[in-house]
């Protein structure tokens, strides 16, 4: 159990931290100070307040009995940019039309 979500299952691990079906749990490593953690959630919170197709949605951000955060979001189904995107094998064409996705994103994200 984390919180009070049952663990079913992992689908990646990361530099970050590890993806349990839809709540990711940062490794405590991931933040340096205390500072590092709130600057973290405050940014969560802010993300969970966005509503756009391309932004995962944050449900809720929350503390375990052992002092770890947590993060629930949509499950997603799909590959990361990174393995969609081949160095010699995807076309420009390809590569712009997936950055300007990624660029309306971002410019939600910021006009809020």
């Amino acid at each position: 159990m984390l919180g009070r979500f049952e663990i079913q299952g992992v689908l990646g691990t990361g530099g970050f931290g590890r993806v349990f079906f839809a709540i990711k749990a940062p490794k405590r490593t991931a933040f340096g100070t205390e500072g590092d953690l709130e600057n973290f959630l405050t940014e969560a919170r802010h993300a969970a307040a966005l509503d756009h197709p391309n932004i995962v949605p944050i449900y809720d951000i929350l503390g375990d009995a052992s002092g770890h955060t947590l993060i629930v979001m949509k499950h997603v189904c799909g590959k990361p940019l990174s393995a969609q995107h081949k160095p010699g094998k995807t076309t420009l064409e390809t590569t712009v039309r997936q950055m300007i996705v990624v660029a309306k994103a971002i410019h939600y994200a910021h006009e809020r």
